[in-house]
């Protein structure tokens, strides 16, 4: 088993391994610096994968919400990579394909991003990113960063309820009364978002979750996620439904009973069919054929919204061919 950040452990467990002498357990360094991370891409070349480049600036998250095992994974907090790094990294790949950055929240911080976004701006990238809405709320810091190329940004939205924002542990600034003012600021710059939604905490109800989907269809989300809410060990939602004995799959991730869209646990404020049902329901809602084309038919760059209607025409495809699968089944 190896525990936390591949570089260092995974060179030892092979050395160990090319030995034969492999230790049951290894564990990388949370706190390691980020510089001089060597990315070898040769591994995807002849690989049928789709057209875009990853990258990563930062690993954790400045926040600790209360279902998330980011801040599990990385409780010292945020490290970034050096900026010179990046930048040569960048233009090593090829110039027309988007790139995707894969942090978990790419405001890092005001100084960090603002050091990123003066470096991508002279490259003319187009790219995409998950984060934070606090972000959202600083026209000048949105300005620079449809300057230097974003396009698509997923926000984790999660829920329009104020009191399951504060269970969430969701800061003060993730109110839920300003988030079609949010919206617009970023439509105004030609970003596109991908909103997700999580369903499941005592407050909700299937109420929670049709009004949660009219939203999302109203403000015109490009792609969202309605998903259910999924203890995962290490956090402090796990915990707690696990002290009140709520948890009905305490392994779900290994359990051969679980499956694909089905509660991992009993809920307050709605039954575990109306859960199950209510997800399922807003998912394929969303992504009939008729809510794709009102939310979609709008002005914007042509390869942005192409990535979003292949993206949602592949949704509407596989969402009931998902559902009640088995995780990780060869079916």
């Amino acid at each position: 088993v190896l525990l936390g950040d591949a570089e260092g452990a995974w060179e030892q467990m092979l050395a160990d391994c090319e030995r034969n002498a492999l230790k049951p357990r290894y564990r990388g360094a949370h706190d390691r610096p980020l510089a001089g991370c060597r990315i070898d891409r040769t591994i995807f070349e002849g690989k049928r994968y789709a057209p875009v480049s990853l990258v990563q600036f930062s690993r954790g998250c400045r926040f600790a919400c209360d279902f998330c095992s980011i801040h599990a994974f990385y409780p010292e907090g945020v490290r970034t990579r050096p900026v010179d790094e990046m930048r040569d990294e960048i233009l090593s790949l090829p110039a027309k394909r988007f790139l995707i950055f894969v942090d978990d929240n790419l405001f890092a911080g005001k100084r960090a991003l603002n050091e990123l976004l003066a470096m991508l701006t002279p490259l003319k990238r187009r790219w995409g990113c998950q984060i934070s809405i606090d972000i959202a709320r600083n026209e000048e810091m949105l300005d620079k960063l449809a300057a230097a190329g974003c396009c698509f940004v997923l926000i984790g939205f999660e829920s329009l309820n104020e009191t399951t924002l504060r269970r969430m542990g969701k800061s003060r600034s993730h109110t839920a009364k300003d988030y079609a003012a949010v919206l617009a600021a970023l439509y105004r710059r030609g970003i596109c978002v991908y909103g997700t939604f999580i369903f499941g905490y005592d407050e909700d109800t299937p109420e929670t979750i049709r009004s949660t989907l009219a939203f999302a269809e109203s403000n015109k989300l490009a792609i969202a996620n309605f998903n259910l809410l999924i203890p995962t060990p290490g956090t402090a939602l796990y915990a707690r439904l696990e002290a009140e004995g709520r948890l009905i799959y305490p392994a779900w991730w290994l359990d051969p009973d679980f499956r694909y869209g089905e509660p991992a646990f009993r809920p307050g404020g709605m039954s575990i069919a109306e859960l199950a049902d209510g997800c399922f329901y807003a998912r394929t809602r969303f992504y009939r054929y008729p809510s794709i084309i009102r939310r979609l038919c709008r002005s914007g760059n042509w390869r942005t919204q192409l990535v979003a209607w292949l993206y949602n025409i592949a949704s509407h495809r596989d969402i009931a061919r998902k559902q009640g699968k088995r995780p990780g089944g060869k079916e």
